[in-house]
């Protein structure tokens, strides 16, 4: 489903999202890597300091690998990564925005990715573009 403003789109979870699956848990947030292609095996440094914000926020965050390799982004553009849960309840949901408006808090951010996978549906919900656009769609996102 595709929003109005072209930056929010769903789609079927790639066979890399899906070798993750069986670690995603009820009530835990699984980060996996993907910068800005789910298919990359690598993590952006955002996705580290983003767990911090998840974990201040309340969620209980838990890596997809036990070593991680970092591609530092630091710039005006963020990639949170990809975020595995079984579903994305209304209170997960509400997580997630409650901490990427806390992450971008101050951040002078133009582009914003971020990848939410529901391991047991297989749908893949993806947030690319204008920062602003972004959260919005995600807020709009969390209410249907």
């Amino acid at each position: 489903m595709d929003d109005a403003d072209g930056v929010f789109y769903e789609s079927e979870a790639t066979e890399s999202q899906r070798s993750h699956f069986d670690k995603a848990s009820t009530g835990t947030i699984l980060l996996a890597p993907g910068v800005n292609r789910p298919d990359q095996l690598v993590y952006s440094i955002d996705a580290a300091d983003f767990a911090k914000v998840l974990r201040e926020c309340g969620g209980r965050v838990e890596w997809a690998t036990a070593e991680r390799e970092y591609l530092d982004l630091k710039s005006i553009e963020v990639f949170l990564g990809t975020i595995v849960v079984p579903f994305v309840t209304s209170a997960v949901a509400g997580l997630l925005v409650e901490a990427i408006v806390r992450y971008l808090n101050g951040r002078d951010v133009r582009r914003l990715n971020v990848r939410i996978v529901e391991s047991e549906t297989a749908k893949t919900f993806e947030a690319d573009g204008d920062a602003e656009q972004v959260v919005k769609a995600l807020r709009e996102w969390r209410r249907r």
